[in-house]
């Protein structure tokens, strides 16, 4: 997520426009009150309409469409003729339903409303898309998750060249064809699938690219050529890919690049150390480093961490059962200011000179034995290493501060 995105939701969240909000790493789900909800009806109801079965009517001003059941063709198409300024268009299923949308039906709103900004289709029994959708060049996001038959986007996609998100989330039988790569305005990729076709990107192609998610691309061992080419790139994420092995070295050409995540990746290891003397000035700016539930992990990649010294903030490590040792030269992250290690059961002990952090402010050790009774507060034989930290969570106890 943007450091824009989070910014704003913090201010609604801070607000109460939002509650019971569940941060996923990736995304967030949560709930507006239902005042809020009630206000946004009433402001948008010229424009935005959900259609029901008893829907029978509808305003010429709807711009946001969206259909929360099944309706046949011969019963939508006359409805469908007179909203000429639809923009945005979304199908509504139930979690966990799948619904049946016919290609009949996607292909006339596609010649009905020329002026698509974005197509949200999820949990659809729809095996392909109509290469009629590549015609709609105002579309700019376009969401196909949890198709369980989808194989394949039509060859045409890169024409749709105003395209800046591209979701393609939860696909199971999905080819990653190479013709995404010419997609090259796209800010915000996601993708998933069985048949990693892409295997190159080259210059230009998506030199404007922010975001980039890997979710359940099974085949997918490791990154493609031409990595340094996304110039923009600012968050990278990695989950389900249960053939991952490594990391490319390439990712020390991105300067902006602010966040990566690894979860659930049961092959990586990121043993990346600097070689020659190339890689000992390099300048990278990344703030936060997670990496969940890698069992066969045991290095860490000190030519990312290190060289973004002066700016990582925020470190987690979960869930990895052979990692042995935290390397000394962490005490070099002058910047580390949270410090998550959860169930690394072989972890005895934190790295020499943790003491000379004094950004580090929160501590985080739980799930492992030996580090548990090491570092426990007030009692244990290297609580003085430690003792400097405003906030510690060591197992079940926790100690904070006053400032």
């Amino acid at each position: 997520m943007s450091s824009l995105f989070v910014i704003y939701f913090k201010d609604l969240r801070s607000k109460g426009f939002v509650q019971d909000v569940d941060d996923k790493v990736t995304f967030y789900k949560f709930k507006i009150h239902d005042l809020i909800h009630d206000l946004a009806l009433s402001v948008s109801q010229e424009e935005c309409l959900t259609i029901y079965q008893q829907t029978i009517s509808a305003s010429e001003n709807v711009r946001h469409l969206a259909f929360a059941e099944h309706y046949p063709m011969r019963i939508l198409q006359p409805f469908l003729k007179k909203l000429k300024g639809v923009r945005t268009l979304v199908n509504l299923t139930p979690w966990g339903q799948f619904r049946e949308v016919e290609k009949t039906f996607l292909s006339a709103c596609i010649s009905y409303f020329k002026y698509l900004w974005l197509i949200e289709l999820e949990n659809c029994t729809l095996k392909a898309l109509p290469k009629s959708i590549c015609t709609l060049k105002h579309l700019k996001c376009l969401v196909l998750s949890s198709f369980h038959n989808l194989r394949r986007v039509p060859k045409s996609i890169h024409k749709l060249q105003s395209l800046l998100t591209l979701r393609l989330f939860n696909l199971p039988r999905f080819q990653v064809s190479d013709n995404l790569r010419r997609l090259i305005n796209l800010r915000f990729l996601e993708i998933s699938g069985d048949d990693m076709q892409l295997r190159e990107v080259r210059p230009g192609n998506w030199s404007s690219l922010r975001f980039l998610y890997f979710y359940k691309c099974t085949t997918l061992k490791c990154l493609f050529e031409g990595m340094e080419n996304l110039t923009s790139l600012k968050d990278l994420i990695f989950e389900y890919c249960y053939e991952l092995e490594s990391l490319s070295r390439s990712l020390k050409f991105l300067v902006k690049l602010e966040d990566i995540f690894i979860i659930s990746c049961p092959k990586i290891n990121l043993l990346m150390e600097p070689q020659g003397i190339e890689d000992q000035n390099l300048h990278l700016g990344l703030k936060n480093f997670i990496i969940r539930d890698a069992p066969s992990l045991r290095d860490l990649p000190r030519l990312l961490l290190e060289a973004s010294a002066s700016h990582l903030e925020f470190i987690e490590i979960r869930g990895c059962p052979e990692l042995e040792a935290l390397p000394n030269w962490f005490q070099n992250l002058i910047s580390l200011q949270r410090l998550e290690i959860i169930d690394c059961p072989k972890l005895s002990r934190l790295f020499d000179g943790v003491e000379h952090l004094t950004s580090l402010k929160q501590l985080k050790i739980q799930q492992c034995p030996t580090m548990n009774d090491k570092y426990r507060p007030q009692t244990g034989a290297d609580w003085s290493k430690i003792s400097h930290i405003q906030e510690v969570h060591i197992e079940e106890q926790k100690i904070i501060k006053s400032s």
